[in-house]
């Protein structure tokens, strides 16, 4: 059986927490961790990136090293960090409907199930799938010279209406180990002044550098 992919699983964790009495948290226990602004890692095809940048925990040096833009006005929360979100960023100023706008940060190893990044973004596709996610549009390209997948999709969860989440997924080839990096950015009404500009930050300028170790 093919399990959600790790990502998917942030995406609902985020979605669950928040709709569960967690906006008080979200406003109480934001944590001002902003990286160095302009900050690179050692990839010189990233894109430029205005804003504070936030290195991404990692398990070990074979992962590939990441950074996720941090807009203004999106607090990391650490409290909502676990071993399947490393990085979670709200916006409780851009929140409507209850729901406060999210992205999560997650990288998932693939060794042994992937040997190819094609095989890795049909693995994370299949994951997905089998959530039960509707009307998922894809679209391929690059970040910092890596293949990825432009996923966005309805999904809802529980009492938490469906609605549209995007995620981008980039598959890292580290010799025999395969990685992928996934960030979903998710608003009950996307239509919100600024999240959209501030979704596409996030998105489009996601760094990735290979990693410490082979």
């Amino acid at each position: 059986m093919i399990r959600p992919p790790r990502w998917m699983l942030a995406a609902v964790c985020a979605a669950t927490m928040l709709t569960s009495g967690c906006t008080a948290v979200v406003d109480g226990a934001a944590v001002a961790t902003p990286g160095e602004e302009g900050k690179r890692l050692t990839n010189p095809k990233c894109s430029s990136v205005s804003v504070p940048l936030l290195d991404v925990p990692l398990d070990n040096d074979s992962e590939p090293r990441v950074e996720v833009p941090q807009p203004t006005g999106w607090e990391r929360i650490n409290r909502f960090e676990s071993g399947v979100v490393r990085v979670y960023l709200a916006a409780p100023d851009l929140q409507a409907g209850g729901f406060v706008p999210n992205a999560t940060v997650a990288i998932a190893n693939l060794s042994g199930k992937a040997s190819t990044e094609e095989a890795a973004f049909a693995a994370e596709r299949g994951g997905l799938e089998s959530f039960g996610v509707t009307d998922l549009v894809e679209a391929q390209g690059t970040i910092c010279g890596y293949p990825s997948r432009t996923m966005t999709y309805n999904m809802g969860l529980g009492n938490i209406p469906a609605h549209r989440v995007t995620t981008t997924i980039v598959a890292v080839k580290n010799n025999t180990k395969m990685y992928t990096v996934g960030v979903s950015v998710q608003a009950l009404d996307d239509t919100v002044r600024g999240f959209d500009s501030a979704r596409e930050t996030i998105l489009a300028g996601l760094q990735v550098s290979p990693p410490a170790t082979a």
